[in-house]
Order: structure tokens, then C-alpha cells, then sequence
């Protein structure tokens, strides 16, 4: 099964074993129960049959990796490039085909050294498959703390709101094609 295949199958079998354990865990209870205490054994089997179909669902939940599971492990390596000040490394994480956007993203390295950087909250990502090919939102909070290069090198640290438009390009990876940054206290955003 490829990873885009993964959005035809429903949420709750896809992206967390949750689901798949709690109603494991409920039929085997309850056919567990009844065998105690009918002895009847095709209530045992029934019990073997769900711990044996939970397992298989958590496999699969394990094997099957959903577009926002790929779109949460492109924001941490961004997060983790950033944090490293890795421009090569970010760099991977943007279009090709949005050179400005890439420009931008050296422009804020020549700027700025980065001293800390943390993920502090992430939304789940709003995928848009109306659109070819799909895009998809995804907003996150970061605590970041840098000194600036150049100048007095001034420096501090903030809590920066940042908004990505991503696009599933056809290597199958999602891509950085816009972003913007907000203030997640309210009020103006934030320019760097």
C-alpha cells in the first residue's frame, strides 16, 4: 500500500493505534467473559480471533504512513534543521518551484544565528484534496531564541506563530511552496 493510498482509509484506523486497541480490548473482554462463564468454545476462539485482529490493526496503523504523519515528520525536520542553523538542510523542506520562498529562507539565516529552537504546539494539518496536486495547511507555535549576525548582534527569544502551505509534489513528499508568521498571542505579527 503506498502512503497515499493511506487517506482512503478512515482516521481513526490510520493515524493511531487508540482505536484499534480499545475495541480489542473490549471484544476480548467481553468474549473472554462470556467463555468463563458459558465454556462454551467458540467464545474462546471469538476472544483469540479480536486479540488477533488487534494486533493486525496495530500493524497496520504502524505500517501505513498518512499524509499528515509525512506532513508532521517534514515540520520536525524543518524544526530540527532550523534549530541546528542548517539552511542546506531547510532548504530540502521548500519547492523547487518557489525560489522566493527559498531566498527568503537564506535571507533569515544571513540574519539571524539560531540559539534554541522548540515546537511548542502544532494543529493538525488541513488537507485540501480538491486541489491537484493536494495541498494542505499546517499551523505551529515554536519558542525560538537567536542574536542577530550582523550589527550590535542584538539578540532574544519569542514565540512565533508560523503558518506553512504546503504541496504533495509528485516524488510523493510535501513541500513548503508559502508561509507566514503570526503573533498565537493576538495582535501584529511578527517581522524578522
Amino acid at each position: 500500500m503506498t502512503p497515499g493510498s493511506a487517506n482512503q482509509l478512515p482516521d481513526f484506523i490510520a493515524e493511531t493505534p487508540f482505536h484499534a486497541i480499545m475495541l480489542g480490548l473490549l471484544a476480548i473482554f467481553v468474549f473472554g467473559t462470556v467463555w468463563l462463564l458459558s465454556k462454551r468454545t467458540a467464545f474462546l476462539v471469538l476472544a483469540i480471533v479480536s486479540l488477533l485482529a488487534m494486533i493486525g490493526a496495530i500493524m497496520l496503523e504502524r505500517w501505513i504512513v498518512t499524509d499528515r504523519e509525512q506532513i508532521s515528520v517534514e515540520v520536525d525536520a524543518m524544526a530540527a534543521a532550523v534549530a541546528a542553523n542548517s539552511p542546506t538542510s531547510l532548504l530540502l523542506h521548500i519547492s523547487d518551484r518557489f525560489p522566493s520562498i527559498k531566498d527568503a529562507a537564506r535571507g533569515h539565516f544571513n540574519r539571524w544565528q539560531i540559539e534554541f529552537c522548540n515546537l511548542t504546539s502544532r494543529e493538525v494539518p488541513a488537507i485540501d484534496w480538491s486541489r491537484s496536486p493536494p495541498q494542505a495547511e499546517v499551523r505551529f507555535v515554536v519558542f525560538a531564541r537567536a542574536r542577530q549576525k550582523q550589527g550590535d548582534g542584538l539578540g532574544g527569544a519569542d514565540i512565533v506563530g508560523v503558518t506553512l502551505q504546503m504541496e504533495k509534489e509528485p516524488d510523493g513528499r510535501w513541500r513548503v511552496i508559502s508561509y507566514s508568521l503570526f503573533n498565537p498571542r493576538g495582535g501584529p505579527a511578527p517581522a524578522y
